[in-house]
């Protein structure tokens, strides 16, 4: 049995037609997809399978639209998107042989639990550095030490490769089915210079405690490794970030949150790490974990993102 064909067709669905490139003032130059076969059941009416699809873009902005990338003017995007697919496959009878068509296709997206402590699949062997202190010049860095232009590379460098599932091993690595959207943007804010507070494992659930690495048996905050207790601390206790309740608002070295079931608890986190500028609107590029983005326009994860998702954001917060 081959699965090839729907799978490449179902790629090319989910990486052609459903982008809304055109409405950021982009156009398409080069699209290519891949997919990873991850698992397959068999069912009464075919087969259920679980693949993972990756699709990456080249995107060049159209006449009077700019694109800036970690403070940077940049001639193109180079996107990449990571999906993991429910994909229902049924058994077609015909006259000369049997046939599969796709019936069924289902996104699956981690979701972070925010009353439970993910699990670990790794140990750090390392202690990262210390962030770096901000020089009164850095003109870059606000007054809590966040340096959006060092925040937005640190972003770009571990999503660059797709599928873009790496992660940096002196950091906490979750299982996938908890998801590392939170834990991947509290890496990158370390990156850009906001230090982390100390605490211990009976600080777990303190939200104004923010560190991977609380003393004691426990490793990570939930501010750090959960989307909900995350946004408490960045917005309420980091001194980087200021509110933001339109997403689309959102600047460089800012902070996009999801909730899918608009049930009042966020579920994603996203890092904006520039723009494009059709000369009449602005639309966001993020980069992300779970599942993994790629310098994407942010119009893109409003699509594909369930009707019910509510969005809200944080700024990073503009002082010296």
């Amino acid at each position: 049995m081959r699965f090839n064909d729907k799978e490449d067709q179902l790629a090319q669905k989910n990486g052609i037609n459903s982008t809304s490139y055109k409405e950021s003032g982009l156009s398409l130059k080069d699209v290519s997809t891949t997919t990873k076969l991850i698992d397959t059941q068999k069912t009464d009416s075919g087969y259920q399978v679980l693949s993972e699809i990756t699709t990456k873009m080249l995107l060049v902005p159209e006449a009077g639209t700019t694109i800036t990338i970690a403070g940077e003017n940049r001639n193109h995007l180079d996107s990449s998107a990571t999906d993991l697919h429910s994909i229902s496959i049924a058994l077609t009878k015909g006259n000369d042989a049997d046939g599969y068509t796709v019936v069924g296709d289902e996104i699956q997206y981690p979701d972070e639990q925010n009353d439970e402590t993910p699990d670990m699949i790794n140990v750090p062997q390392s202690v990262p550095n210390s962030a770096e202190t901000r020089e009164s010049s850095d003109p870059f860095a606000n007054r809590a030490g966040l340096n959006y232009i060092k925040m937005s590379k640190y972003a770009e460098k571990w999503t660059e490769d797709a599928p873009g599932n790496k992660m940096n091993p002196d950091f906490p690595i979750y299982d996938e089915k908890n998801g590392n959207c939170a834990n991947f943007a509290s890496q990158a804010i370390y990156a850009g210079g906001l230090k982390t507070t100390f605490g211990n494992s009976l600080q777990i659930w303190d939200d104004h405690v923010w560190t991977w690495n609380l003393a004691g048996i426990a490793k990570a905050s939930h501010t750090w490794s959960t989307a909900q207790h995350n946004y408490n601390y960045m917005k309420d206790s980091s001194g980087a970030f200021t509110k933001e309740n339109s997403p689309w608002r959102v600047g460089q070295g800012g902070l996009i949150y999801g909730d899918w079931d608009n049930d009042g608890s966020f579920n994603h986190v996203m890092v904006v790490v520039g723009y494009i500028n059709d000369g009449y609107n602005s639309t966001p590029v993020i980069c992300q974990k779970s599942a993994p983005r790629h310098d994407y326009p942010f119009r893109d994860s409003v699509k594909n993102a369930p009707k019910t998702t509510r969005w809200a954001g944080l700024q990073w917060k503009a002082e010296w």
